[in-house]
């Protein structure tokens, strides 16, 4: 299925307050938005108490929509104060509408003056990715926190993942502006992906609410909401069987096992590397098997290597892939600080057109205008010649965060 172009957030600004145009409400209370956040989701979820007494080596939260991204700063800061050093926390929170970089940067400009947030915020407009629809996986605090932002629908996104959420974050705009996310393809969801004793907490006490969550598995609870809000709703799942019966049981979940917690891999060059840190971040003991004297001697002994990728107009699965691939590597870099000039250097890309065929594919792909611009953009023939440093004559795409990767280093 082809999924469509990712729409930014639209906004109105009331001094430094964003509001939403396309529902027209505000993303956090003009009162004390931290203070909203503790109340609503921290508290009612208990997750002080819950990341202090955390067993489990892993904590995961889900989230409806993710909007400014305060709820998941204000996680994040009493996870790091509370949690134990080698705990990890998984955020999954889904957007439809993100923001542009601009607009983040204005919405959080208030709190990234607090010190328990500012390093939160530099990290998060660091890593803040194009508008790709699907998963963006941003790596803080040197991979303590793994944020994954779902761009697209909440139920359709939420619907293609498999995890086990200790916690909701039943956020989004209330449902009498925002119908659309409330339905019951959300709430099934979310009962997919609970087991017992997951909470939840949200804003709204709207009775759609209580009687999706209810007709899920959920038991529910009134308390008082924030400030000038009489009541909201958290609970916990209940549900003692079939929460997470699939429809097509070849894509059911297996009975967990005991895993051997030791593995290897064959070849230390790029794609090893990769797959050996990612196998040792999930805790695994893993031995790197490598025929030459060291690294990166086979294909990723390159000394350079661009980073983009070739776009068709339509996007495909496969194109999908790379363009979230390209973003993810780009924010790999970033998280790993190896924009030096020495490892990598995220200048931008350009993807010269240098025949005829390269000017009508590009032009195809410009008039269709199914990728964000952060990710590419056409430039002039003069504009491609000032950001290269030296004279083309040739129009071209711009890849602004692209740019090149030493492997070996």
């Amino acid at each position: 299925m082809t999924q469509k172009k990712i729409e930014h957030a639209q906004l109105n600004w009331r001094d430094e307050q964003p509001e939403s145009t396309q529902f027209g409400d505000i993303y956090f209370s003009v009162e004390d938005g931290i203070a909203e956040t503790e109340h609503v989701f921290i508290q009612s979820n208990q997750l002080p108490d819950r990341f202090a007494e955390l067993n489990p080596p892993n904590f995961t939260i889900g989230e409806t929509g993710f909007g400014t991204g305060l709820n998941f700063l204000v996680a994040r800061h009493h996870f790091l104060t509370t949690a134990q050093p080698q705990q990890t926390l998984h955020f999954i929170s889904c957007e439809k509408y993100p923001m542009r970089l601009a607009d983040l940067k204005r919405a959080l400009s208030p709190i990234g003056v607090k010190e328990a947030f500012a390093e939160g915020v530099n990290q998060l407009v660091k890593l803040w990715p194009s508008a790709l629809p699907g998963f963006h996986k941003l790596s803080f605090d040197n991979g303590r926190i793994q944020l994954w932002l779902l761009f697209g629908d909440a139920a359709q996104q939420l619907s293609q993942i498999d995890a086990k959420v200790d916690a909701w974050f039943l956020d989004g705009f209330a449902p009498s502006k925002n119908p659309e996310m409330w339905h019951d393809g959300l709430f099934k969801q979310l009962a997919r992906l609970s087991d017992i004793g997951t909470s939840f907490a949200t804003f709204t006490s709207a009775g759609i609410v209580k009687r999706g969550l209810q007709s899920v598995g959920f038991e529910i609870k009134k308390i008082p909401g924030f400030g000038r809000k009489r009541e909201m709703i958290h609970g916990w799942f209940h549900q003692s069987q079939n929460a997470r019966t699939c429809t097509k049981p070849w894509l059911a979940r297996p009975e967990a096992k005991q895993r051997d917690s030791k593995c290897a891999v064959i070849g230390a060059g790029l794609a090893g590397a990769t797959v050996a840190h990612a196998l040792a971040q999930q805790g695994l003991q893993v031995d790197l098997y490598e025929r030459a004297a060291k690294p990166a001697t086979g294909g990723s002994g390159n000394p350079q290597g661009a980073l983009y990728a070739k776009l068709p107009a339509v996007p495909t699965a496969a194109s999908r892939l790379h363009a979230n691939g390209l973003q993810f590597t780009i924010n790999q870099l970033k998280a790993l600080n190896l924009n030096d000039q020495q490892h990598a250097d995220l200048c931008g890309v350009l993807q010269l057109a240098v025949s005829e065929k390269d000017q009508k594919l590009q032009q195809k792909l410009i008039e269709a205008n199914n990728y964000p611009e952060t990710l590419v953009h056409p430039v002039s023939t003069e504009q491609a010649s000032e950001l290269a440093g030296t004279t083309t004559e040739h129009s071209a795409l711009f890849f602004p965060e692209s740019g090149w990767a030493s492997p070996p280093n």
